[in-house]
């Protein structure tokens, strides 16, 4: 038994007459047969709509509170690096950013040798602006690398 009450095609002639031909009587595109579209044409799928949202990968969760036990680090201590050190991404490895110290630590050794110093003043400068950055508390750079606030 057929249940026409959820049926999109309803009323619609769906037998092909002749063979070759679509439901209304219209000559198939070679390769397949075509269907006729339900009412209201092409519906596009519903992304986002409901379902749990969790953070993406590269979205941290910001600690405002350190866990019992965690020593919090200093901002004014890793400003201190990032001015003395920065060239060297000392102040990233203090503050648990591993990453990016080993980038800035290789980038301003070989680029000593490989672009006569220039990568290396890139990184200093790089280096600088963290440090300005820490001291001014800038959203970016209140957290360690473990997402904890760092301590004034």
């Amino acid at each position: 038994m057929t249940d026409y009450n959820n049926n999109p095609y309803q009323g619609q002639n769906t037998q092909n007459t002749q063979p070759g031909a679509n439901a209304n009587g219209q000559q198939n595109p070679p390769g397949g047969s075509y269907q006729v579209p339900p009412a209201g044409g092409y519906q596009p799928p519903q992304y986002g709509q409901g379902g749990n949202y969790s953070p993406g990968y590269y979205q941290s969760v910001k600690i405002d509170y350190p866990p019992q036990g965690y020593q919090q680090k200093s901002r004014l201590a890793a400003a201190l690096l990032a001015f003395m050190f920065g060239i060297f991404g000392v102040h990233n490895f203090y503050l648990g950013f591993k990453n990016r110290a080993v980038i800035q630590l290789v980038v301003s050794i070989v680029g000593l040798f490989l672009t006569c110093g220039v990568a290396t003043v890139a990184i200093a400068v790089w280096g600088f602006v963290e440090g300005v950055q820490l001291i001014i508390g800038n959203e970016e750079h209140r957290y360690d690398g473990n997402g904890v606030i760092l301590r004034d």
